[in-house]
């Protein structure tokens, strides 16, 4: 699958140093940062039961469809490590046309490309872009590079007034 494909890419560096230097270590907490709120437990709790929750379902538009939005709320508050979890989560699931053409989750994936916040995250959101382009028809490709040359175009003409 895709984060697979990235882990084994050598351009992937970030994907492949973020993550799984990560995983195999503990890391030493002082004694202030192992006193935590109990609303920031219950916070973190409730991320992890998310995720849980929803790799326990079925593939259908409607966990990916939760998965969007809680990818949404965490690229409209920053929270890197969610939006992580999300794309991993993604990631898991095999997409196909259809459910990328109902729950049109390639756009909110694609916004993360956007964000300079993000930028340990691109190698991770372009694999999984790069995967589901590939799923797309032919018809859907050929649409969308006539997109891309007509933006590029008026792009090039208004840059030169």
């Amino acid at each position: 699958m895709a984060i697979e494909d990235a882990k084994n890419d050598d351009t992937a560096k970030p994907l492949r140093q973020g993550t799984s230097a990560i995983i195999g270590q503990k890391r030493a907490r002082s004694p202030a940062a192992t006193t935590t709120t109990t609303t920031a437990t219950k916070s973190k709790k409730e991320s992890k039961a998310f995720g849980a929750d929803l790799l326990k379902q079925t593939t259908s538009s409607s966990s990916i469809n939760a998965i969007k939005e809680h990818l949404s709320a965490a690229i409209a508050d920053r929270q890197v490590n969610d939006v992580r979890r999300c794309l991993i989560q993604l990631g898991g699931i095999r997409m196909n046309f259809e459910l990328l053409k109902e729950t049109k989750v390639g756009i909110v994936v694609g916004t993360v490309l956007e964000g300079e916040a993000f930028r340990p995250l691109f190698a991770l959101a372009q694999a999984l872009l790069g995967d589901w382009i590939s799923k797309l028809p032919m018809a859907t490709l050929d649409a969308l590079r006539d997109e891309v040359g007509v933006r590029n175009a008026i792009h090039t003409a208004v840059s030169k007034r």
